[in-house]
């Protein structure tokens, strides 16, 4: 019985289950990452039993996917630390932007085409910090090595560095949160200052007070309902609140002594406050935005 539809299979008695779920496997044209119970009378039949010891002519088949993990894409690629940044699903595609790989990745789950579009891109580490998809449907991705704010349009698959140049080594680490202005804002590993994106103007501004230090903030923000962004300070001394409304910027709470504080991303939960797991911190983080 499968389904509600009845098929006959002719078995010599002492085939075993096993052959008996084989054989009604390629009747079905079932595919090998489909799993397949026996079951007789509501209670699941051993492989390894014989056909001859069932309690009864009529079994029915229970289907079931397993997980399937495999490679996709024709082409091979080479070297290491490819692509490090959280890519983003945008128009029935996967982009991510490269680290030491020369162009932006796309992943078509419906086709499983794998393609690099755009134009070469020549620096190391390029970007690290995850994209973020904007209103006007487009990504943006801050730059760590590279000098200059990458835009990806996934409908028309147009990839363009928008911005002022910006130098320095990994300046942007941390995933970048999408406000409810519309801007995106990113903290700064070792740039001086937080990064805003204007989607509608395509404007790459700075903005605040300069921060001092290396690997100030890797871990992505989180927006607080308060409409006020979080960042967990990384080797920085004090969490970062960005207030869009007001393009401020300020260090809140009490210094924290170490270094790789905190790298994992935060969560909002029901209560209003934002956590986020210690990397090298002794404690876990939380923040009350409403103080």
């Amino acid at each position: 019985l499968l389904s509600g539809k009845h098929f006959d299979l002719e078995l010599d008695p002492r085939s075993t289950c096993s052959q008996l779920l084989s054989q009604a496997a390629a009747h079905l044209g079932l595919s090998e990452n489909t799993k397949v119970t026996l079951t007789c009378e509501g209670f699941a039949i051993p492989e390894e039993s014989l056909v001859h010891e069932l309690p009864c002519l009529t079994v029915t088949l229970i289907l079931s996917r397993c997980a399937v993990v495999e490679c996709i894409g024709t082409r091979t690629m080479h070297g290491s630390n490819l692509y490090i940044a959280d890519g983003v699903f945008a128009d029935g595609s996967i982009f991510f932007a490269p680290c030491s790989a020369g162009k932006v990745l796309c992943v078509r789950p419906d086709t499983q085409v794998v393609e690099e579009i755009g134009p070469e891109m020549v620096s190391p580490y390029k970007f690290l910090a995850a994209g973020v998809l904007a209103s006007n449907g487009k990504i943006y991705f801050a730059p760590s090595y590279s000098t200059r704010v990458l835009c990806i349009d996934p409908q028309t698959r147009v990839v363009s560095e928008i911005g002022p140049k910006m130098h320095g080594p990994a300046k942007y680490e941390a995933g970048g949160v999408l406000a409810p202005d519309g801007k995106i804002y990113f903290a700064p590993a070792s740039a001086g200052r937080v990064l805003c994106i204007d989607p509608e103007t395509q404007a790459v501004d700075e903005i605040g007070h300069a921060l001092n230090g290396h690997s100030k903030y890797l871990s992505r923000g989180v927006l607080a309902p308060t409409g006020m962004i979080y960042f967990a300070p990384c080797c920085a001394d004090r969490v970062l609140r960005i207030d869009p409304a007001r393009h401020e910027v300020a260090e809140i709470g009490e210094p924290m002594d170490g270094m790789n504080k905190y790298l994992a991303a935060g969560v909002l939960a029901l209560d209003g406050k934002l956590y986020f797991a210690p990397c090298a911190a002794a404690r876990v983080l939380s923040i009350d935005p409403a103080m």
